[in-house]
């Protein structure tokens, strides 16, 4: 079937009978699959201008905001990834994928990644892509989601830092659809890899010995996938013998190159806050997330923590946010305690959980993502609110809210 034929045949919104040629958004297609095409063209909101049955290198969008849609079934993954990395600037690039279940395998692609079931859903009826089931919103406009790195820091252990750190990212990545990826620092004894049940092999050591000749492309293969949340690690190897092997200065190109490749860098510090590692790590933050239990030692030791910071660097406690882990009703410590403590913001409470928590780290499988447990995630909507400066909803979003986010132009078409 050639080019033009299969254009003609599934592109009804371009017959001028229709009077409606200009609505939606102008995209381009790949997919031989004519049945999919058909269902495709559901709704106005994206109108599909050209069609192509297999991949072309060096493709350019042939009219400004026009955006790529691809059938991942259309060749295998290496083609793909080598097609999205060489094609020209278009406003946006989707990944169409068959089975939703493998939607984290394809997360590291230049393109997002969107179930075929999602896409067909469309937005919720009287919303459009300006709908609210879950959308960030600011009143100066959309807001800013790239480069932002949150180093979730504690100068006592057993705060929970590391579970606050997983849940955190993971729902950045499943909330506002932003590329994500988690650092774990903690060279001796970090484990954010058996939170989300992800081999640790290779890990942050690997990547370090690139040096300054590190690209995002090599972060991005080296990375480990979560697979229900598209989440990106970069475990640390949990061995004490390695700590003296790792310093500082060759963590901090790894650290430079994610902040230029990913949306949010969350980076968890080690368990020594006096390491050299921790305490610099701090220095690479546009936020720092400390965590704190409703007892009086985790608060005073932050206390003291804030002061060390302002002696080594006037203003740089100022970035200090606290949240406090563990909330219970009849705690000890209350609000107005951890404020005249720490004299930090408190910008979200995180429930007492213990034996859900452990079971979700069991089974690999945060609870903040869906299905889980939703003052979690109202508590990390909050931090998320804090730390972009905008309002998170918190019922389930759709891939058409995080297309809308990311493109503004579409905002209140529908």
């Amino acid at each position: 079937m050639d080019h033009q034929t299969t254009a003609q045949r599934v592109t009804p919104m371009n017959d001028p009978a229709r009077g409606d040629a200009s609505a939606g958004t102008a995209c381009t297609v790949i997919s031989d699959d004519f049945a999919l095409l058909g269902q495709l063209q559901r709704g106005q909101m994206l109108r599909i201008t050209r069609v192509l049955p297999h991949l072309q290198r060096g493709l350019n969008p042939q009219s400004e905001g026009e955006l790529l849609v691809v059938d991942a079934g259309v060749a295998r993954r290496e083609e793909i990834a080598g097609f999205l990395s060489e094609s020209g600037d278009f406003a946006g690039s989707f990944l169409l994928v068959r089975d939703e279940n493998d939607l984290g395998r394809w997360s590291d692609m230049d393109a997002m990644a969107v179930s075929v079931s999602d896409w067909l859903e469309g937005p919720v009826e009287g919303e459009g892509l300006s709908g609210t089931r879950q959308m960030a919103s600011s009143a100066s406009g959309p807001p800013l989601i790239r480069n932002q790195t949150v180093v979730v820091f504690s100068p006592k252990g057993g705060v929970g830092r590391t579970t606050l750190a997983v849940n955190l990212a993971c729902r950045a990545r499943d909330a506002l659809g932003m590329s994500a990826v988690l650092v774990d620092l903690d060279i001796g004894g970090g484990d954010a890899a058996v939170h989300l049940n992800l081999i640790e092999e290779p890990t942050i050591m690997d990547l370090a010995a690139y040096g300054e000749d590190l690209s995002s492309e090599q972060v991005r293969e080296f990375a480990a996938v979560h697979p229900d949340s598209g989440l990106h690690l970069l475990s640390a190897p949990g061995r004490p013998e390695l700590v003296e092997l790792a310093p500082w200065h060759d963590l901090a190109p790894v650290i430079r190159t994610c902040q230029r490749t990913y949306d949010l860098v969350v980076i968890d510090t080690p368990g020594d806050p006096a390491s050299e590692v921790s305490y610099r790590s701090l220095e690479t933050a546009s936020y720092i997330l400390a965590p704190v239990l409703p007892d009086l030692c985790s608060p005073r030791r932050l206390s003291a923590a804030v002061r060390t910071m302002e002696e080594l660097q006037s203003g740089w406690g100022d970035g200090v946010r606290m949240v406090l882990n563990r909330h219970y009703e009849g705690a000890p410590v209350g609000e107005a305690d951890l404020r005249r403590l720490v004299s930090r913001p408190l910008v979200a409470r995180f429930p007492e959980r213990a034996e859900r928590l452990v079971g979700a780290i069991n089974r690999g499988r945060p609870l903040i993502l869906r299905g889980g447990e939703e003052a979690m995630r109202r508590a990390a909507d909050a931090v998320l609110g804090d730390i972009f400066g905008v309002s998170v909803q918190t019922e389930e979003t759709s891939w058409w809210q995080r297309l809308a986010r990311r493109l503004p132009g579409l905002r209140g078409r529908g």
